[in-house]
């Protein structure tokens, strides 16, 4: 069994604005919930969990049809290298949201994820990697 929740706050600075569409660059904070157990006769059940977070740049593009119809494209990035460990993140996704008078929005699009951690430490040899491509539901809130 696998199961992962996904978390984003991010901040971002629109250096292109017009009256129906934005771009700009952001800083971020992705956070992940990564549970994963393993079952086998006469051995029983392993699980494990780790909560971490990730910062991010990244870079975004929204367009509004109308008022209240947005679509939305953004892409984010990580990558580091300490030590003897080394990892990148990649999120990206474009998604059409619909803005509720309450500061919220519902949405539906498409997200890829790939996320990969090398290491070479005595105590840890290996790598871990995450991808997911598919459908996204999601709601938003507005300050």
């Amino acid at each position: 069994e696998f199961k992962v929740d996904q978390y984003r706050l991010g901040f971002g600075y629109s250096f292109l604005r017009g009256a129906d569409h934005e771009a700009g660059l952001a800083l971020g904070v992705h956070g992940y919930d990564l549970q994963a157990s393993l079952s086998a006769d006469n051995v029983g059940k392993v699980k494990a969990s780790q909560v971490f977070p990730l910062p991010t740049v990244g870079a975004y593009v929204n367009y509004a049809f109308t008022p209240n119809v947005l679509a939305r494209a953004r892409v984010d990035w990580f990558g580091l290298t300490y030590n003897d460990i080394s990892g990148s993140f990649w999120n990206a996704g474009a998604s059409v949201e619909y803005t509720l008078p309450m500061g919220f929005g519902v949405g539906i699009g498409y997200r890829y994820i790939d996320f990969n951690v090398d290491s070479t430490k005595d105590d840890w040899r290996g790598d871990a990697n995450f991808k997911f491509s598919g459908p996204t539901l999601y709601v938003s809130g507005y300050l």
